[in-house]
């Protein structure tokens, strides 16, 4: 959508709530195909003046979901421009949403350049006041001198601009004060309280999002042993703690599907390898759990080809399943429980597992047996068959027999559990054994300026709780302050003291 008149205003609060409207309307019809919505441009920033028009950014995972959601966007009154000459990024103009902030919409995948681009400037006028002040100041001006012609309004922006994308790239190697290894729920705890001590912070998450185990493997699982909260799931967790750390947006750095091969000091600074680049940073804090951990496959030789469709290794969403036929392979507690929560809510479903008995608690296995669940034990899987991408057989043959049954499927979940590695402990120069990271009473390894905590750390009496971890973590970030500025205050207060509202 193309702006004719040039109008540049004071930054108004109310652009939040503007993008988070937007943001609900587009949700309703988008739902689970989008990754995230970014707000971007000069509106995302406090006290930047900008054109009241709110930029978005819909992030989808890949071009299948991106085409779905083009169909999808364009039955709500959004008509696709296609990239308007920019790779990746997939504009739309509308019609009919008066009742709505005038808004430019871009659909992206997670990987396209033009996405970290407007995530870099954003984040950085964010944590730059003085650049902002300074690009507020351009924008005003240029707005007075050409009122009616926007291409010499962005014309007149074009070098402040390009002098921001130049500090932009020289940062990109800026040193941080933390890097925690790990974003799960106790990486994400000590990276927001460590943006409460004042740290410039940087996550590495070696999967494709946060939360860890909680929010991956167990997103509807119950928890119990959370302070202030009776009772919790794995998803809402994450949900409460990512929304905690957005005080700090703009002074924490999420590094996704990064794994750390190898770190070394030099100077005082850690040089950080991954498997993507190269990172800085003063102190480590390694909150990474039992390692990565990756699911255990069916064994199939097609299995791969329908990962990204309907074939699934945990749930997130129980009435993705709607209507559906299932077919779940296992027979562990979370095999069980998936089989049990479906059951009505699923058109039908068939649970496959290898032996007659199961793996899990009495009263669990009970209920699946007084369900319409049906039972196929003992069975192996045998072949997977489908087309476009998608799963639509399953061929499970009989154990120690010959009889081999065809599973008619919309849907597969294979729960055969999930294995951990921590394979490159042995290059982080730290003492260690099997899994874990021998720790001092101030959580600090056998290298001096390197953390561990929560299920990484391992001490006499330790317990293995989220909350442990959670106590854990404002030690060793109080710790590593200590160890980046030796001189500096250190005297740990009370939020109440450090947050100004």
């Amino acid at each position: 959508m193309k702006t004719e008149k040039v109008i540049v205003l004071p930054y108004q609060k109310s652009w939040v709530r503007d993008f988070e409207k937007i943001s609900e309307e587009i949700n309703e019809i988008l739902g689970d195909l989008i990754l995230t919505i970014e707000h971007v441009g000069s509106t995302a920033v406090p006290g930047l003046s900008a054109k009241p028009i709110i930029d978005m950014d819909i992030v989808v995972q890949n071009e299948k979901d991106l085409c779905q959601a083009i169909s999808l966007l364009e039955t709500i009154g959004y008509q696709h421009e296609g990239d308007l000459g920019i790779a990746g990024r997939h504009a739309f103009t509308y019609q009919g949403k008066e009742h709505l902030q005038t808004h430019h919409l871009y659909l992206l995948c997670q990987e396209v350049a033009e996405l970290r681009r407007h995530k870099a400037f954003r984040d950085f006028l964010r944590s730059h006041p003085e650049d902002a002040a300074a690009y507020a100041q351009v924008k005003e001006e240029a707005a007075t001198a050409y009122p009616e012609s926007i291409e010499a309004y962005m014309k007149a922006k074009n070098d402040i601009i390009e002098r921001i994308y130049k500090e932009i790239d020289m940062s990109e190697n800026t040193v941080v004060d933390i890097t925690i290894i790990g974003g799960g729920p106790v990486g994400l705890w000590a990276a927001f309280y460590a943006g409460l001590r004042g740290m410039k912070v940087k996550i590495i998450e070696s999967l494709s999002e946060l939360g860890g185990q909680p929010a991956i493997l167990y997103p509807e699982k119950k928890i119990y042993d959370i302070p202030a909260y009776p009772v919790i799931t794995g998803a809402e967790l994450t949900e409460q703690l990512l929304e905690q750390l957005k005080r700090f947006e703009a002074t924490t750095d999420i590094c996704l599907k990064e794994e750390v091969l190898t770190f070394e000091k030099n100077d005082g600074i850690f040089t950080i390898e991954t498997n993507k680049g190269q990172h800085l940073s003063k102190a480590i804090i390694i909150a990474c759990g039992n390692g990565a951990f990756a699911p255990r496959p069916l064994g199939l030789e097609n299995e791969a080809l329908f990962a990204d469709n309907n074939l699934f290794y945990n749930v997130h969403k129980l009435d993705q399943f709607a209507g559906k036929k299932v077919v779940i392979a296992g027979g562990g507690d979370s095999a069980v429980d998936w089989a049990n929560h479906l059951d009505g809510i699923a058109e039908s479903v068939t649970l496959v597992h290898r032996r007659d008995a199961f793996r899990a608690h009495e009263h669990s296995v009970a209920e699946l047996k007084a369900s319409n669940v049906q039972i196929l034990t003992p069975y192996v899987p045998l072949e997977l068959t489908g087309e476009n991408g998608f799963a639509k057989n399953l061929k499970v043959q009989k154990v120690n027999g010959e009889e081999v049954l065809d599973l008619e499927l919309d849907a597969l979940i294979v729960s055969f559990g999930f294995s951990t590695n921590n394979k490159n402990l042995k290059n982080w120069n730290i003492d260690y054994k099997r899994s874990s990271i021998h720790v001092s009473p101030q959580f600090e390894t056998s290298q001096e300026g390197v953390y561990a905590i929560g299920d990484a750390a391992d001490y006499d009496g330790k317990v293995d709780l989220i909350a442990t971890g959670f106590g854990e973590a404002p030690t060793a970030v109080n710790q590593a302050i200590q160890y980046i500025d030796p001189s500096g205050n250190n005297r740990a207060v009370h939020s109440t003291s450090l947050i100004d509202e």
